[in-house]
């Protein structure tokens, strides 16, 4: 995986920031667009495959910027983690 600055963008198709949207599991590392449950093709789910060296160890950050005239002063976070067990 190649390092991305904190703030950067990475729009090379093809590379583990854009691998696209799936519906079944995979193997290939990288973030993707799941459609399965419980995502949809209209609201899919971000899906983080790790690959044999990416993601060793990994963090993920949600990082917000306030593009608008006023100030944010409340902010409700909410998600849901799904993790696929491995067999094995």
């Amino acid at each position: 995986m190649v390092l991305l600055a904190f703030g950067g963008t990475q729009v090379t198709a093809g590379t583990d920031y854009t691998r696209g949207a799936i519906a079944a599991a995979v193997t290939t590392g990288g973030f993707y667009a799941y459609t399965g449950a419980p995502g949809t093709v209209a609201n899919p789910t971000f899906m983080i495959q790790p690959g044999s060296t990416d993601w060793a160890s990994g963090t993920l950050t949600l990082r917000i910027q306030n593009n608008g005239a006023t100030n944010i002063t409340q902010l409700a976070v909410d998600y849901n983690i799904f993790i696929r067990k491995r067999s094995g």
